[in-house]
């Protein structure tokens, strides 16, 4: 098992649409990235720089060097 962080864009704004646990057999699609823990916290939240940014400006999570697209 391990997580995936989907993320979505529109307007020029990228975001974190969902996250889910799935089975190691689960193929990756392009607007998937393999993250180390289940984080429910970041839905919704801006991905800025490869980084997951809260509503407040702090950063959550940095998707700089995990599996998966590049943002």
């Amino acid at each position: 098992m391990f997580n995936l962080i989907t993320l979505s864009t529109t307007e020029n704004k990228t975001t974190v649409s969902g996250v889910r646990m799935v089975g190691e057999s689960v193929k990756l699609t392009e607007s998937d990235i393999k993250i180390n823990e289940y984080r429910a916290d970041l839905v919704g939240c801006e991905v800025i720089d490869g980084n997951v940014i809260s509503d407040s400006g702090e950063v959550l999570y940095s998707l700089n060097g995990v599996q998966g697209e590049q943002v």
